[in-house]
């Protein structure tokens, strides 16, 4: 299988009004708010390789 169709479901506990915030945010924009945390995860990874 690709990398786009290994997909983890993942329980998240966040600020309620920053995730409202941020979910709004990326409706407005046309953003997937899944692909930013993906994004910043990669961004950290390879930061700290």
């Amino acid at each position: 299988m690709g990398e786009e169709k290994d997909k983890k479901n993942v329980t998240l506990h966040l600020n309620s009004k920053l995730y409202d915030e941020y979910s709004e945010y990326c409706k407005k924009e046309g953003i997937v708010l899944s692909r930013q945390i993906e994004k910043f995860i990669q961004k950290e990874l390879e930061k700290n390789v």
